[in-house]
């Protein structure tokens, strides 16, 4: 019994081990997936930031002695000053001479006065564009009044209502003139208008058939206005045409009564005159006060519509004006901004002569390279002298950098660029020195063509003649410019971009480790780049301080 018990406790416990040791193992396995998953979206990266770069060529040589070194002028000229004499002892960077240099002094006061009127003539072309654009704005606000146009609506409005009112009483007034003008009431022979027309006179045979015609005409019109005008009425625009049609159509209808009308005036005068009656006085009489209140009533609308019909013109004359002064404004704002381009872009030009104008003003200065004593004064005061003319020869005890640069490299250089010198004996020593000479002729090797140069550096005496030396010759350099290490670069189809966190990423950067976990692809940025030394590369457009930039996946 005890046995069997013992044997029990034995299986339990095994059977406990067993599920541990699997446990175990599955902790052990989803740590290292997750691990590896992590891992997976691991990336180091690197910050853009300000700095400085220098660009440069390299080139390797030997440390040797200066026995003596011939002095020549950067540019051609006549010595106006000459501040040694054989046998002077100079130091590094004392003046030896100057050349006359008031030509390019002129120049660069010359383009000095050039710069202050184009910079006074950019003051006046942005106050010019200022001005028209304050003048626009106005004229803008007058044009959005002009088109909301509540004056010009109610006006139109008024016009409608005077031809509405026109309209619906025409048709019975154009019959009662029909009825006086072709009836035959004072003569069953003929119509009553020729019997007005043949009361002094027989010259006047067809006028009732004249008149007829315009009847009709004047009917047809009417009809196809008043279709129009059902139309028109629901318009929201503003129809000239139309007003205008039916103005037009009034002063024929004033017309056609006139006709008649005169004719009626003369026999009453007539009449009066003689004071006589005529037998149909009270027709006549009718006839006339017909006419004569359409004529004034017709006469009254054609007024009202032409003054109205005079204020739309007015409105439409300083709308299309209002129009016309915008686009006029908008092209002289637009020949003055490109006008002010160009006058920055003139000054950015001017600015660029000036500042080459004030470097080459330094070469007018012969400075001496070395520290040394002058052996052989081959020019005098006042001597003209060129570039090929030597004008001394100093003799130092100290020594130089002697270097081959291939032409490609050459390129890019120039006397007075600064160098930084290294040494394999000193893998830890740097020291600062100038290109202070250019071989004009080059040496041919293995198909290349080499040039010398020689680089003046500051005395140390643990540097020895004969020691190789390695020179980073610097071409060009800016300060404060956005860098970023060359190892983010990347480069297709003749462009470079960079890969750099999307932007729905939740970074928590430390910035004392090297790497970031990101949960989605990185997004690709195109940039454009300036200059660039061993590590770093300048960024001229794409990213922005601090941008993070990766390098590449862990």
């Amino acid at each position: 019994m005890i046995l069997s018990k013992l044997k029990e406790i034995i299986l339990r416990k095994k059977f406990l081990i067993i599920i541990l040791i699997i446990v175990s193992v599955s902790l052990i396995f989803a740590k290292n997936f997750f691990a590896k998953k992590e891992f997976g979206n691991r990336y180091l990266f690197a910050i853009a930031k300000k700095g400085e770069i220098e660009e440069y060529v390299s080139g390797n040589g030997n440390i040797v002695a200066v026995e003596s070194f011939d002095i020549k002028p950067k540019v051609n000229g006549r010595i106006i000053y000459l501040g040694i004499k054989e046998g002077s002892f100079v130091k590094k960077g004392d003046i030896l001479a100057k050349l006359d240099d008031k030509e390019i002094k002129d120049q660069i006061d010359n383009k000095i006065r050039q710069l202050e009127r184009i910079k006074l003539d950019i003051k006046i072309a942005q106050r010019e564009i200022e001005n028209a654009k304050i003048n626009l704005n106005k004229i803008q606000q007058e044009y959005e009044n002009l088109k909301r146009g509540d004056e010009t609506k109610d006006d139109y409005k008024n016009a409608l209502r005077i031809i509405n009112n026109f309209f619906i009483s025409y048709p019975q007034d154009l019959e009662k003139i029909k009825n006086i003008y072709f009836e035959k009431d004072l003569d069953k022979e003929i119509t009553n208008i020729k019997y007005y027309f043949n009361y002094y006179s027989k010259n006047f045979p067809n006028k009732d058939e004249d008149l007829k015609r315009e009847y009709d005409i004047l009917k047809k019109d009417f009809i196809s206005l008043s279709e129009n005008f059902k139309e028109i009425k629901d318009s929201s625009d503003i129809n000239y045409q139309f007003i205008s049609d039916v103005n037009k159509f009034l002063d024929r209808n004033l017309i056609f009564i006139k006709e008649g009308l005169d004719q009626i005036r003369k026999i009453k005068e007539d009449l009066s005159f003689s004071q006589s009656k005529h037998i149909n006085q009270n027709l006549i009489e009718s006839h006339f006060n017909i006419l004569n209140s359409n004529y004034d009533k017709y006469l009254d609308y054609l007024n009202q519509l032409t003054f109205i019909i005079n204020n739309l013109n007015r409105y439409k004359d300083s709308f299309e004006l209002k129009e016309n002064d915008l686009k006029n404004l908008d092209n002289i704002i637009k020949q003055r901004e490109n006008s002010l381009e160009k006058l920055i872009n003139e000054l950015k030009n001017t600015e660029e002569d000036l500042k080459k104008l004030q470097d080459d003003l330094e070469d007018y200065i012969v400075y001496s390279p070395l520290n040394g004593y002058v052996s052989n004064l081959f020019s005098k005061l006042y001597d003209n002298v060129n570039l090929s003319t030597p004008l001394m020869t100093i003799v130092s005890q100290d020594k130089i950098v002697e270097i081959k640069l291939n032409e490609i490299d050459l390129a890019n250089v120039k006397v007075g660029n600064k160098a930084i010198l290294t040494f394999d004996s000193f893998p830890n020593k740097k020291i600062n020195g100038e290109v202070i000479y250019i071989s004009p002729t080059g040496e041919i090797s293995q198909g290349v063509v080499w040039y010398k140069l020689k680089i003046s550096f500051r005395n140390d005496p643990n540097i020895r003649i004969g020691m190789t030396v390695n020179a980073d010759i610097i071409t060009k350099s800016k300060r404060n410019v956005l860098i970023i290490p060359k190892s983010t670069l990347k480069r297709k189809d003749n462009k470079y971009y960079v890969e750099i966190p999307n932007p729905n990423e939740k970074l928590e950067v430390d910035k004392d480790k090297n790497f970031i976990n990101l949960n989605y692809p990185p997004q690709i940025v195109e940039i454009k780049t300036g200059l660039e030394d061993e590590n770093n590369i300048q960024i001229l457009e794409g990213l922005k301080e601090n941008d993070i930039v990766l390098i590449k996946k862990l």
